[in-house]
């Protein structure tokens, strides 16, 4: 709740920091009084930052300016996926792709497989090598497009990589996946993904405070050791 000292138009301000999602977004719906006053405030974005950051809506060239009327306002922040929709879906076909990989493998070397041991997995599993590139494929331009938006690349799309890396090797050597510990580094991959559906799920963001000011005022400078 925020408490207006007279009727005017109002800027929305905020002192944040995101420094979860490297390479990515944190999105947020902003309510005012129960309302979402623009179309921008349905997901607005948080990019990566480690240090905090001011943030006035709608930019500090062109703010979204909003009438209130003196007295209390409730200013409401709500978890969305917003942008990263397409990502999450992405991710999720391809999760459940490999979990699905993985099961008819294991189907035919069991959990307790020996690595010394010719399972023919490319005669018995024909599709095995070309399913594994698709997937890789699949991420491999998720990050990129992931990439396009942010407009910079981070942790996130270089994990997203590295996952795809090794579906593409897998698929390249289809005989070795029981070598060594192969068959338990394509299941941690699938792990990992899963892990990162639920970050970007999560959305953290830490937030220090939210300020109202009258379009002819700037918000403060952070401070360099907040």
């Amino acid at each position: 709740t925020v408490d207006v000292p007279e009727d005017g138009f109002y800027n929305l301000g905020l002192k944040y920091r995101q420094g979860y999602l490297d390479g990515l977004f944190s999105s947020r719906r902003i309510y005012v009084d129960g309302v979402v006053p623009f179309a921008e405030w349905n997901a607005v974005r948080f990019n990566y930052t480690s240090q905090w950051e001011n943030m006035v809506l709608g930019g500090d060239a062109g703010a979204h300016s909003i009438y209130l009327t003196k007295g209390e306002h409730e200013i409401m922040m709500e978890n969305v996926v917003g942008d990263l929709t397409d990502t999450m879906g992405v991710l999720q076909a391809v999760v459940s792709n490999l979990n699905e990989l993985y099961l008819s493998i294991i189907m035919i070397t069991s959990i307790d497989y020996d690595p010394y041991r010719d399972y023919d997995l490319d005669i018995r599993l024909p599709n095995l090598a070309s399913d594994f590139k698709a997937n890789a494929d699949l991420l491999f331009q998720e990050s990129k497009r992931l990439e396009e938006i942010v407009g910079k690349k981070g942790a996130e799309n270089a994990f997203i990589e590295d996952v795809a890396y090794n579906l593409q090797s897998y698929s390249e050597n289809i005989a070795d996946l029981t070598y060594k510990d192969r068959l338990t580094n394509f299941k941690n991959d699938i792990n990992g993904l899963s892990a990162k559906l639920s970050a970007y799920q999560e959305q953290a963001l830490d937030l220090d405070y939210i300020t109202l000011h009258s379009s002819n005022m700037k918000m403060p400078k952070t401070k360099m050791n907040a």
